[in-house]
Formats: structure tokens, sequence, C-alpha cells
């Protein structure tokens, strides 16, 4: 594909996940974003097979961006501290890196297709189950403490993958730097010592 051309792609893709992120999926028509692009419609398919085609190659990119990193961290040689780490800094970040794909596959994926849902659904157990080995490895080598590990793995999960909602581009904090807040926080707790050792 030429430069021009794939220049091209990029900015139809991107104008689409706005749109979808901004008006769903469903109220979005190809004209609307021919119109958008100052294009005809019909240079589109130049492109694109189908609105559900774009969906799709939208939700892809944010697949390759989090599944390349994200099935590296249980087996990588580094302490099961240093893995969730590693998780909870590669979610932030691939959730904050593109907010209106994030939105789209979070938001929309289970009312447009079975087939889309079925992928969406297959990357969210898939991240669960990675997080969870991680978990259970903690536990098992005295790192971590934890009653529940399914419990703690949803709410992990919730914090990263939720940051979409509120997440300021423009904001006071980075997303390397609120990634760094939630370690904190996860691993140390919220009450001080003193708090903790009155019981109350």
């Amino acid at each position: 594909m030429s430069k021009k051309k794939n220049y091209r792609k990029e900015q139809i893709l991107k104008t689409a996940a706005q749109l979808f992120a901004a008006k769903g999926y469903h109220a979005v028509t190809l004209d609307e974003i021919a119109h958008q692009l100052n294009i005809r419609k019909a240079s589109l398919y130049y492109y694109i097979k189908s609105k559900e085609a774009l969906l799709e190659e939208i939700s892809d990119i944010l697949l390759a961006r989090s599944v390349g990193s994200l099935d590296k961290i249980p087996k990588s040689h580094v302490t099961p501290v240093n893995k969730l780490r590693q998780f909870i800094i590669n979610q932030i970040n691939t959730n904050t890196n593109s907010i209106d794909l994030t939105a789209i596959f979070y938001d929309q994926a289970s009312s447009i297709n079975k087939r889309f849902y079925s992928r969406y659904n297959k990357f969210k157990k898939r991240g669960e189950a990675d997080l969870q080995l991680i978990l259970q490895e903690g536990v098992e080598k005295g790192y971590f403490v934890i009653d529940d590990i399914k419990m703690a793995s949803f709410l992990i999960l919730s914090a990263c993958n939720w940051i979409y909602k509120w997440y300021n581009p423009y904001g006071r904090l980075k997303p390397d730097e609120i990634a760094s807040i939630y370690i904190k926080i996860l691993e140390n707790g919220l009450l001080s010592q003193q708090a903790r050792r009155s019981g109350k």
C-alpha cells in the first residue's frame, strides 16, 4: 500500500473511531464518515468493504497493541510483583493511547454482532486469565496475600480498563503517572500504619 493510501486509510479509521465513540456504532453511517472526511461515499469503498469491516479493523488495532505485550508478561523471568506492575502499565497505556478505540471496544462490543462480541469476549477472558496467573504465582511464592484471586483480578481490570471514562489526555496526570498511583494503592493499600494498628 502506498504512503498516500496508508495516510488516507489512517484518516478513515481515526474519523470512524471518533464518530462511533461519540454517537454509537449503529447511529453512524458511511455517508456521515465520508462527509466528515470531505470525500464521496464511493471513495470509501476503495479502502473498506463495509462499516462492519471498518469496525473490525479499528478493534484489531486495539487488540494488537494490547495482546502483543500482554502475553509476554506472565512468562517473563521477573518477580510476580514486577509482572503485576508491567500488566497495569500495559493496560493503562493501551487504554489511554486511543480513547475512541477503547470506548468502542468496551462500550459497544456486545451490541454490534455475535462474531464481533465473540472476538471481544475471547480477548477479555485472555486478559483475565493472564492476570490471574500472575496473582496466583504471587500468592504461591509469598508475594501477595489474596483471599479470592478472581475477585482481585476483576478489581484490577476494572480500574485499568475503565480509565477511558474519565481520562483526559490534557489533564494533570500522564498514563505512566496514573499507573504509578494505581500500583502504589494496590501494593500499600489506603490505611496508614497507625490505622492498621488501631483497627479502626
